[in-house]
């Protein structure tokens, strides 16, 4: 098997796999939000969970950033791990603090740190803008 040749095979097995899980979590997600059963539902879980560790928010808003806020060919932003470490370990540590000696939180707290994780995302770690096929087909 050639690299290209693997390469599309993995790409195909990781579509399946999401593709899988998605449709594993949504159908999740449906049944518990429709039994009586209180703050059951994945979304509620993660918002809850969101308020006492601000890490959550913060790297999953971080890999959105990454994801879909991309650069330019010739950017000036490039990959630097250090300050995502960094920040990261920074929230962490509230988080640990915040483990044994309960801190105030704003309830706008998760937002404030999903915003700063996403725009860390973008700047520090971005990926190249996918070349698209600009060209139109005319009608003659």
């Amino acid at each position: 098997m050639t690299d290209t040749e693997e390469g599309r095979s993995n790409r195909t097995i990781t579509i399946v796999l999401l593709v899988v899980a998605a449709t594993v979590l949504l159908f999740w997600d449906v049944y518990v939000a429709t039994n009586d059963v209180k703050d059951d539902t994945i979304s509620e879980f993660l918002r809850d969970l969101s308020y006492d560790f601000w890490i959550l928010p913060y790297l999953l808003m971080g890999v959105m950033g990454h994801l879909f806020w991309n650069r330019d060919e010739g950017s000036s932003r490039t990959f630097r791990p250090q300050v995502l470490v960094g920040s990261s370990v920074l929230v962490g540590l509230r988080d640990v603090v915040n483990a044994f000696v309960a801190l105030p939180t704003h309830p706008y707290a998760p937002l404030v740190t999903g915003l700063i994780g996403f725009t860390v995302g973008a700047m520090f770690w971005p990926q190249a803008r996918k070349a698209v096929d600009s060209t139109e087909d005319t009608e003659e």
